[in-house]
């Protein structure tokens, strides 16, 4: 059973999630500052998966400020890392954040792909 937290600060999308994927354990984020939380204090037992939108309707912190967080943390080298942002330039600055910090497993999807059962 995959242990993944999942940052979106929309309630339908973590409710899609969840029912995609019933199996997962899966801590929500729905803000920033939750998920930099949760990553510092899993960091001696990393999520299996950490999948991370960009907009969460702040304008002072996003999920760059994630993904620079998480960079700062060689445990989760060997996490997936989903980023599911509609936002494709925010996402392509969050894959590469990670990149330039060593993180090899980057995914960039759209949401949809993420609770499709095809």
């Amino acid at each position: 059973m995959p242990n993944v937290m999942f940052l979106d600060d929309s309630e339908e999308r973590y409710t899609a999630i969840r029912a995609a994927h019933p199996d997962w354990t899966i801590d929500w984020a729905k803000t920033a500052a939750e998920a930099i939380g949760l990553i510092a204090q899993n960091a001696n037992r990393p999520y299996d998966t950490v999948m991370l939108d960009h907009d969460l309707g702040c304008p002072v912190i996003s999920g760059s400020h994630v993904v620079a967080a998480l960079a700062a943390f060689d445990s989760y080298k060997e996490s997936q890392i989903v980023i599911h942002s509609s936002n494709p330039v925010a996402a392509r600055k969050m894959k590469n954040i990670l990149g330039d910090a060593g993180f090899t497993v980057v995914i960039l999807v759209a949401f949809p792909l993420l609770v499709s059962k095809k």
